[in-house]
């Protein structure tokens, strides 16, 4: 439950307060529930990342390398970011405890291939959250069996997430075919973050540090379940001050902070010991 990050609309009943978290205005939900700029009709509350990208200060690593990434890498590289940024930074007041309990966050890297690969894994995803959300932890004995939250880690070497817009772009597919198409459409929710993620598709002048909420190492696909969104809408108080808070917070460190800290958390040894 990342309250940083750019999404696509929950159902109508919680797109009010999810729109709080992230500091923007809820898109005007047609009459026949689907939500204006959405690439069909009928499917309610499903309107991808309305915002593309700004070509701001990045450092080149973040996005542009001569090799794909390792599975590993990805993987350690996200961990540190949730706990280095996410959490260190207090970006969301739901993190920790995600990261308290290993078991309800799952960190996976994606196997790639192309854009049918990543629909495929997504839909994967989104049913074991699903599963978990109709289990019985009574009856299978393991309260710990499924994930309430999962990452998924792409490459931003692959040519089709290589830019924000690119992962604009998936987001769309993804939200049809892996979550509509399947009818998790009730039960999960999915946020995209990337290294060149902005709030603001129209900007333009010097970069801005509170773009670094929404900032990842990798692009990634973040899948939550709706009654989680609801659940924290009801409990927590002041939601809508959040995005105010992380953006004030990241433009008093700077760009240079924010982009050291996101690049720190590529630096690769063996464990993070050996890191600089």
């Amino acid at each position: 439950l990342f309250a940083t990050s750019v999404q696509s609309v929950p159902e109508c009943a919680s797109a009010m307060a999810y729109h709080a978290l992230l500091g923007s205005a809820p898109p005007r939900c047609t009459r026949r529930h689907g939500w204006i700029g959405s690439p069909s009709k009928g499917s309610c509350g499903r309107l991808a990342v309305a915002t593309l990208h700004r070509f701001s200060a990045m450092p080149l690593r973040l996005w542009s390398s001569s090799s794909p990434s390792t599975a590993a890498s990805r993987v350690r590289a996200t961990k540190r970011w949730v706990d280095e940024v996410i959490v260190a930074q207090q970006l969301c007041p739901f993190a920790p405890s995600m990261v308290a309990e290993p078991c309800k966050l799952r960190i996976v890297a994606s196997g790639g291939g192309g854009p049918e690969d990543i629909v495929s894994e997504v839909a994967n995803e989104a049913a074991l959250l699903v599963k978990g959300l109709h289990a019985d932890p009574v009856a299978s004995g393991d309260s710990t069996a499924f994930p309430e939250t999962t990452l998924l880690v792409l490459d931003a070497n692959w040519d089709f997430v290589r830019e924000w817009r690119d992962l604009v772009r998936l987001s769309w597919r993804l939200q049809s075919e892996a979550i509509f198409a399947n009818g998790f459409a009730p039960y999960v929710q999915l946020v995209f973050f990337h290294p060149r993620a902005a709030h603001n598709a129209y900007a333009e002048g010097p970069a801005d540090p509170a773009d670094y909420a929404l900032r990842s190492p990798h692009p990634t696909v973040h899948l939550l379940r709706e009654a989680d969104i609801l659940t924290a809408a009801r409990f927590y108080p002041d939601m809508d001050l959040i995005p105010i808070r992380n953006k004030a917070r990241l433009r008093a460190q700077g760009m240079d902070v924010c982009v050291a800290r996101l690049e720190n958390c590529l630096d690769d040894g063996a464990d993070d010991g050996q890191r600089k």
